[in-house]
């Protein structure tokens, strides 16, 4: 019997040293997280020079380059007379994830996409959109009728030597990874 007692004292020991290690190693783990996030920016900016504006405004598909971001790779796609025929005569505009994520994995963001006037900053055209990726059905989150396309042209400020500025603020809200 004093056998068994001495057993269970010493099995009961082993498993609160082991208890107590866990606790200090994820601590540790959880202090070296928040020291990570405290260096990531949570809000960035891309900005894209669309050129040939007209041919866009007469269908064509045009994307930006693509641009690694906390690890994960971005792009914007614009399509300059609608992606679908409900949103022709309209400028859509998305922002796309290249890079394929674990399953469970997402990455919740706030976005802001515009079309800066390059006379008067006041008078772009703003849109916000809050997005999780990745997407159910594509890569992208965006706008289907942004602005008339017709309402981004060189009188109004928008095109310049057949250019057109388009940005988007991206704001991590939240990281969610599959264990």
């Amino acid at each position: 019997m004093e056998h068994l007692e001495h057993l269970r004292v010493s099995f009961g020991k082993t498993l609160e040293d082991m208890q107590t290690g866990y606790q200090a190693e994820l601590k540790k783990r959880e202090e070296e997280i928040q020291v990570l996030k405290s260096k990531v920016k949570n809000e960035i900016r891309l900005q894209w020079d669309v050129t040939n504006w007209k041919k866009c405004t007469q269908g064509m598909y045009t994307q930006s380059k693509k641009q690694e971001i906390g690890g994960l790779t971005w792009f914007l796609g614009l399509y300059g007379n609608g992606d679908i025929p409900d949103a022709k005569g309209y400028i859509s505009l998305y922002l796309f994830l290249d890079t394929p994520m674990e399953k469970g994995s997402t990455v919740q963001t706030k976005l802001r996409f515009s079309i800066v006037n390059r006379i008067n900053i006041a008078s772009s055209v703003q849109r916000d959109v809050t997005a999780t990726y990745p997407t159910h059905t594509g890569q992208g989150w965006g706008e289907r009728k942004l602005v008339r396309s017709s309402a981004i042209n060189d009188a109004l400020g928008f095109v310049l030597e057949d250019s057109v500025k388009v940005e988007v603020e991206i704001t991590f809200l939240k990281f969610t990874y599959a264990l």
